[in-house]
């Protein structure tokens, strides 16, 4: 056990020690790890000068830390690769325009087609998960951009398929009954 009164000194290079080993680390912990080292309970005097450097020094720390894992997230995170959930959906939205499972009756002016349907909900299903993907990820935001967008697009020829396959772009006359 030391009984020596710690200098300033040494209590400064203490605190910038610890927040170099963590820099997130708050006062108290600090205190503990100084206990810890001194073998002794720390005194108000002592503690009140830890506290002292600890919130002269440990904004600079938090700051320098910060910026860190900023950088390490960009270097960390991987650039844009389309998914294999993308590629379905995209291969679901484009199926239906080269096959046609499609029923016509000309005289009840109806149209219905099967293909357009089930490739119109699979696209939809598949772009909502890839939206919900992409929000989680901890991509950067560009990269998230970028696979909510192709999500848009699979949506927009999901949406497309569905309201063709049941009829509701003939009935408004976008489409003839023929």
């Amino acid at each position: 056990m030391k009984t020596e009164r710690p200098t300033e000194e040494l209590m400064r290079s203490f605190v910038a020690q610890a927040l170099v080993q963590d820099p997130e680390a708050s006062a108290g912990r600090i205190a503990v790890r100084w206990r810890s080292l001194q073998g002794e309970v720390v005194s108000a005097e002592n503690l009140d000068l830890l506290t002292r450097e600890y919130e002269r020094q440990a904004p600079a720390a938090h700051e320098a830390n910060a910026e860190q894992r900023a950088a390490q997230d960009q270097i960390d995170s991987p650039p844009f690769r389309v998914t294999k959930q993308e590629i379905a959906g995209l291969v679901a939205g484009l199926l239906p325009f080269l096959v046609t499972v499609e029923s016509i009756n000309v005289a009840a002016r109806s149209y219905f087609s099967l293909g357009g349907v089930i490739g119109g909900v699979v696209a939809i299903g598949l772009a909502l998960t890839i939206v919900r993907f992409a929000m989680k990820s901890t991509s950067t935001v560009p990269v998230k951009i970028g696979h909510a967008t192709l999500a848009g697009i699979i949506l927009l020829f999901g949406a497309y398929h569905v309201l063709h396959g049941i009829g509701v772009l003939h009935t408004l006359g976008l489409y003839r009954f023929s």
